[in-house]
Formats: C-alpha cells, structure tokens, sequence
C-alpha cells in the first residue's frame, strides 16, 4: 500500500444525536461523531450469548487503517526460444503471472502462450503468428474499502478475520448495527473471472516480380469470458435477533432511532445469490493487398492498392438467482425460492473497405505519401438510412525530407554535432464508425413486473435516434521534427498538432416525457490540440555496459467547439453519478468539465455558515471546477543493460487535471476524514 488519504485520529464512535459529544458516543455505531478520545474503558458492540461483551480503551490506535491492507506481490515468468535460417524462422515463448492483492484473498493469474514462424518457397512465403491467453482473477465484488471506512480507529479492526470461530467476528457477534463485519463480506461475495483468448493469423506472400508483391492474410480473434459471483447467505441466531442488547450509551440517542431506549441488533436474514455468466465474441478479418516497390534512377514509387473485409460476432447469456437454500452451496439449483433471473445477446456487425497508399520518394532526401480508403459499415444501415449511405471516408497526406542531406554543411564533420535534421507535416481526415451493433434499431425489450406479475409484456427502448445520424470525422493537422546529434548517441523529437473532432456520436439525456430517457445523435465539435517532445540519450556505452535515458512531456488541450449543431445550445451534462458531480460538454471549454456542489461564499471567499446550526451552507446547483483530462503528461525512463542482463526503470506525472471520486464523500458520512476533525470540532 502507497498511501492513504488523511483521517482523524481524535474521536471515535458515534453519531450527532446527543446534546453534545459525549452524549453522541453509541458503542454499534459505525459513524464517528462521538466524544474525543479520552483513554477510558467503553464497551464495544453487545452481548453474544454466554453474556460477554468487549471492553476496550477508548483511545486511537495510530496504525490500525494500514494493518487492514495486505502486500501485494507480483511475479513474473518469461520463458522463449528462437531458431530460424535458409528463408525459415521459427519462435515460441511463455508467460507466466502470478500476482496477490492489497485485499486479502485477492488473486490474478495470466498465461501466455506464442508462436510464430515463417517458411519462404522461391517466391511464396507462408507464415503464421498465434497467441493464446488464460487469465483467472479472484476478487471481493464487495466495497471493502468504504466498509473498512466505517471502523472507528480505536477499534483492532484487524481482528475480526476469523469470522468463522471468533464469537464477535460473525454478523451475530460483530459490534457494527449498520454494516457488517468487512471481512465476513469480503470472503462472502466473490466473484470468479476467466479469459480465454485467442488471436492467430496466416498469410501468404507471392512476390510476382521484383518490384510486385501480392499479400493475402486472414486474421482471427476469438474472446470467451466466464464469470461466477457468490454472495453467501447468512441467518441471525435467536439470541441476536431478540436478547442481544447492547447498553452504555445515552438512551435518547436511541429513541430517537427506535423508541425503545435498547437497540436490538439487524435481524434480517442476508438472503445470498448466485450468478453464472458467459460472453464470447470473434472478429474474423480478410485483407488482399498488392505492394508495388520500384526506383526510377532518383525517384522511388511505392504504391501499395487493397481491400479488407471483417465480421464482428458476439454472444451473452447469463443467469442468476438472488436467494440461496443452503448456504455455501453456489449451484443456479440452490435457490430457496426457485426464481431466476435470465438474459441473452447475440450482435454481428460487418464492415469492408477498400484503400491505396502512395509514397513518392526523390533521392531518399524527400518524401511525399499520400493515402485514402472507403469503408462500407453496417452499424450505420436502418431502415431510416437505407444501405448505400452507410460509408465513410480517410484520406491525408504528408510530406518529410531530410535538411541534414539536403544542405549539407549543417552537418560539421569535425565536431560531429548534428548527424542528422529530419522535418515532417502531414494533414489526416479520419471516418470513424463507433456504434455498437443495433444503435438505430428500435428496440422492445421484456419488461420486468409489466403489465402484470407472471406475464410476459414488452416496453419500448429507453434510446431514440436521430434519423440524419452520421459517423464521426477527425481532422487532423501535425508538423515535426527529429534531430540526430554526437554519432546519434542523443536523439531529439518535437512534434505540434491539432485535430478537429466533427460530428461526435454522443447519447444526451432527453426529458422522459419524450418517451425515451437518452436521444443518440452527432451533437459535438471538438478541438484537441498540443505538443510532444521527446529525448533519447545513450549515457554510457561498452562492450557488455550500456545505460540508456529517455524522458517525454506531452501537453494536450480539448476544447468544445459547438454542440448540437445551429440550436443554440452550449452545454451539455452526459455523465452524472450523482447530484453532487458531473462531467459536461460546455461550448468554449475543455473536455471533460467536471462541476460540482459547493459551499457558498462571500464576497471574500469565505465559506458562509448557517447562523443557528453552524454548518456550513451549500450552492444551489452545481459550480465549475475545471479539465479532468491532464494537460501535462511527463515520463522518464532508464535502462542499464550489462550483458544479457537489463534493469528497467519508469516513471510518470500527469498534471493539470482534477480527479473526483466518491471517497471524500464517504469518509465525510463516516467521519474518518481528516476534514471532519478540523478546530477540534468545536
């Protein structure tokens, strides 16, 4: 574990329904709003049945948020063979990973298998390339995480593993009323995942002529995804359902919960579930291609003219049940109420294209290429559209020449500066077709509970689409340079760009009044823009030494140009996971634009507070906050090589962004945050 966000080590549990902090201290709360440490004996949670209950000093225990987190390890195996000779080459490799989590129990396993070879008959080359994968992960599908949050720090968090024999470590015995033990949950609902992937090609090459070769290949990947989640069930004991009282505390605190002056413990049977699933997909892809390669005294022509064709297929099915009969049986036929939940999914989706590519070439000093290529997709074929519209387009062009070779005296042959000056610019329109499978197809999904409890009955889809819908286009501009210097030993590159992203796919929220809760259409223009540098330095060089130095930065702005076309409209809020955030499209602003609530300020910036209560008030709406996409992106890297033997090292910065997440919010509702103890709470 790296680090962890700061908490409050002053106060311990309880929750802001006394009339004043030590009044608040509730010994089941899993809140920690109650009174300031003060080093004595309280009580913990209630009784278990032969009438215990834990009695624990009421003081922090400094390191109790690391002790919850494992060390995770990482280890790596690489086994490879190469042979080859004669117009043969042949190579196999394996790989294994085994790593563990920071949350106990927390595996991952990959296998990689590979092979390729090659076999070239006068002027037919054959060859293949395979890769095969495995992977199996073993984790927690619970919130361990924000479960763990809501132990107060004088709590031995840590000894409530053995849920399984440790009187207060089960859901009966455990001291929290409002969540249960993190371990228990977290060794109780699972999931199990399993990749089998496949990705392997053949081709063949004819070389008709020296200066014409012909090249046909077919490529297949094929995914199969198998899933298994548990959630094991669980059954308070009479005894915690009815006589497992807990006392010690202030008993206005619980009136106001239950009115009962003894809080009774959760009595609610944990019912369990079990779900099984399955997703495979394959993508079967042909290309046909020529490549003609031919010099002219000072001309070089290479022109290289095909087509490509692929399909795209893909399968999901699932079930599941929410109630398990006996516990710790996951079996679809261990269900205590023999109701299922099911679903399938079946998609295909096609696409052929035709492209040339022409690079023109004048004594290998200057460069001219060019290309295009047309695309026929079916994901943009609806009745709506008809067949023959459903097309897009790539073309650009560049051109690049060598300075160095072209005015020879930049080059100084004594000093052995600049080895070499090389400037590039190019122009690109990119097509792009990012729909899933069906996007303009309406759909009638079976509606659960409609029109009546056991019968079956359809609803309309919750996404409608607009009928002039059109693939994406990316224009894109870029000009650059590489510098070659000390016998190459430091090389230099620095690049400049900008795109334009017109006609953006994007799914906006429309009112439900419309009959639909999202409307798919072309609704933005964006600007991305920025610059590269890059820089490679070979440090130190011998026979068997060699360290190598590399560092990037990259700077990159995303800006909205127009959204939804001539409506007038300039904003848009595509993503809100809740009515505190959300991530908009603003005309004029970077993409994305998180904005979020916010207290009120004065005039001096200061937080205004309500006068009666004291807490502080909150915006109406939500305020701007800035990019959540970085601007700076800097790398570094090193590479010391003594023989067969390297040591890699890597680091990386991003910058000039935000990042929001949900943890604030949390530890605010906990009161584990740092923030929560500020001025003492007073």
């Amino acid at each position: 574990l790296a680090y962890l966000p700061r908490t409050q080590h002053g106060f311990g549990s309880g929750s802001a329904y006394g009339s004043d902090n030590n009044e608040n201290f509730n010994p089941a709360e899993n809140q920690q709003y109650g009174p300031a440490y003060d080093g004595s004996i309280r009580s913990l949670g209630r009784t278990v049945p032969d009438g215990s209950i834990q009695r624990l000093p009421y003081s922090d225990i400094a390191d109790i948020r690391k002790r919850v987190w494992d060390k995770g390890y990482t280890r790596q195996t690489d086994v490879s063979y190469r042979a080859g000779g004669d117009g043969t080459n042949f190579f196999v490799s394996y790989q294994n990973l085994n790593s563990t989590g920071i949350v106990g129990g927390d595996k991952y396993e990959r296998n990689v298998f590979r092979m390729n070879a090659s076999k070239t008959y006068n002027k037919i080359t054959v060859g293949f390339d395979a890769a095969y994968t495995f992977d199996a992960a073993k984790r927690t599908n619970t919130d361990f995480y924000f479960t763990a949050l809501n132990v107060a720090s004088w709590i031995p968090f840590d000894r409530y593993k053995d849920w399984s024999n440790d009187k207060f470590s089960t859901p009966n015995g455990y001291f929290n009323d409002y969540y249960n033990n993190p371990y228990w949950e977290r060794d109780n609902n699972r999931f199990n995942t399993r990749n089998y992937n496949f990705n392997g090609n053949f081709k063949l090459d004819y070389k008709a002529t020296s200066s014409l070769t012909f090249t046909g290949r077919v490529a297949v990947a094929q995914t199969n995804t198998t899933q298994t989640t548990t959630s094991n069930n669980y059954s308070y004991s009479a005894f915690s359902k009815r006589a497992g009282f807990q006392d010690y505390f202030n008993n206005d605190y619980d009136r106001f919960l239950t009115g009962t002056g003894k809080f009774i413990a959760r009595s609610t049977p944990i019912p369990g579930s079990n779900g099984e699933s399955q997703n495979t997909g394959s993508r079967l892809t042909f290309d046909a291609f020529g490549v003609h390669d031919k010099r002219f005294n000072n001309i070089s022509l290479k022109t290289i003219a095909g087509f490509q064709a692929s399909v795209r297929r893909s399968k999901a099915l699932s079930a599941s049940t929410s109630s398990l009969g006996v516990s710790g049986l996951f079996n679809l036929n261990n269900s205590a109420t023999g109701l299922f939940n099911a679903s399938n999914s079946e998609s295909q989706s096609r696409k052929i294209g035709g492209y040339v590519d022409v690079t023109l070439g004048f004594r290998d000093l200057i460069f001219l290429h060019g290309t295009g290529r047309t695309d026929f997709t079916s994901v943009f074929s609806g009745p709506a559209i008809g067949y023959n519209d459903p097309q897009f387009s790539t073309y650009g062009g560049d051109v690049s020449f060598i300075v160095s070779d072209l005015i020879p005296s930049i080059k100084n042959k004594e000093s052995k500066v600049i080895d070499n000056i090389k400037l590039r610019a190019g122009y690109n329109v990119n097509g792009n077709d990012n729909l899933s499978a069906y996007s303009l197809q309406a759909t009638y999904p079976s509606a659960q509970g409609f029109p009546y409890a056991g019968l079956l009955g359809n609803t309309v889809g919750n996404t409608i689409y607009s009928p002039n819908l059109q693939p994406e286009q990316v224009k894109s501009i870029e000009a650059g340079i590489e510098v070659g210097m000390f016998g190459n030993r430091l090389l230099l590159e620095g690049s400049v760009y900008r795109q334009k992203a017109n006609k953006q796919v994007l799914n906006v929220t429309i009112s439900p009044s419309a009959g639909a809760l999202s409307y798919l259409l072309n609704a933005a223009n964006v600007e991305n823009k920025g610059y590269e540098l890059d820089a490679k330095v070979i440090a130190y060089r011998s026979k068997d030494f060699t360290v190598n130095v590399s560092a990037n930065y990259a700077y990159i702005t995303n800006t909205v140009k127009e959204l939804f076309g001539a409506t007038g409209l300039n904003s848009l809020e595509y993503q809100a996971p809740d009515d505190r955030a959300s991530l908009n499209a603003s005309v004029g602003k970077t993409f994305p634009f998180l904005r979020t609530t916010a207290f009120q300020r004065d005039a001096q910036g200061k937080v205004i507070v309500d006068g009666i209560d004291g807490w502080p008030l909150r915006s109406d709406g939500r305020i701007d906050q800035g990019t959540t996409l970085p601007k700076h992106n800097l790398g570094v890297g090193l590479n010391i090589r003594f023989k067969n033997i390297s040591l890699i090292a890597n680091a990386e910065y991003r910058g000039g962004a935000l990042v929001y997440n949900d943890l604030g919010t949390d530890m605010a509702f906990t009161g584990s945050g740092a923030i929560t103890g500020v001025y003492n709470r007073q």
